[in-house]
């Protein structure tokens, strides 16, 4: 119910209600389509001056690339395998090609490492009604071999973001194929090692000069109660005034009473 002032309007129309569900449901459409935007924007301006490795997860397959997923930072793309006019832009060393085949790379995968343009290429996909036997096949003529992507297959991309000083408009973070599989191996290099040994010798040193340095320690038979129990407590009472104890009120008995049946009075 709706009351303006102390006048009660009664219960919403069912048109009135239409209209509040559906404004509600539009705007909530809209802060979430903000909400991605915002979370773009900040990928995109990150991705600006850092370029990422990373590993990603295939979650469909399409005539063109890929729909990936990145979890590192949360993040849904597309992976083009072919650029606008169906030229295949792929690294040639995945087909076991040397890096300087085909041609330069067009404008838009011009910042993936070691990608080349193959006009001859091909992106073949088979489907099926079983998603798990659907794959894509990127062919070259005259290569023997040939790559094929399934979904949840993992492999390694670069993630980076042109950004223009003449565009006003932000692009969206750019993925691009690296490898297959999750190729980044987290090595040590040699001074990590060296690192590595100097500290545990250290470790090694500081815990012998601990054990010279320490000396038995004779444990004393009293306990904490008897320490305690030791301590001589003389309170201070001068400033403090004496509580008096008082009398308590006396109830008066109520007359009038009658008890008619055991356990019940009334009056």
């Amino acid at each position: 119910n709706t009351n303006i002032g102390d006048v009660p309007l009664g219960p919403y129309r069912t048109t009135e209600l239409t209209r509040i569900c559906k404004h509600i449901n539009i705007q909530n459409r809209v802060a979430k389509l903000s909400s991605k935007e915002c979370q773009q924007l900040f990928l995109s301006l990150y991705f600006r001056s850092h370029v990422e490795v990373t590993t990603a997860v295939i979650l469909g397959l399409r005539q063109n690339g890929l729909w990936v997923y990145v979890p590192k930072f949360d993040l849904k793309a597309p992976l083009f395998l072919s650029d606008r006019t169906a030229n295949l832009q792929i690294n040639p060393t995945l087909l076991n090609l040397p890096s300087s085949s085909g041609l330069p790379p067009s404008s838009g995968f011009s910042d993936a490492t070691g990608c080349r343009m193959f006009p001859d290429g091909k992106c073949v996909l088979h489907t099926d009604d079983d998603e798990a036997k659907s794959m894509l096949e990127v062919k070259i003529p005259g290569c023997k071999n040939y790559l094929t992507f399934k979904v949840l297959d993992v492999i390694t991309i670069q993630i980076s973001c042109e950004v223009s000083n003449s565009s006003a408009r932000v692009p969206p973070p750019r993925v691009h194929l690296l490898s297959l599989g999750s190729g980044i191996k987290h090595t040590k290099s040699a001074n990590q090692s060296l690192d590595m040994k100097t500290k545990t010798k250290t470790k090694v040193v500081l815990k012998s000069e601990l054990k010279s340095q320490c000396a038995p320690v004779e444990l004393s038979s009293t306990s904490m109660f008897q320490v305690l129990c030791s301590i001589p407590l003389s309170p201070n009472l001068s400033d403090i005034p004496m509580r008096f104890e008082c009398t308590p009120k006396q109830k008066t008995a109520i007359k009038g009473r009658v008890q008619t049946m055991k356990g019940r009075l009334y009056f």
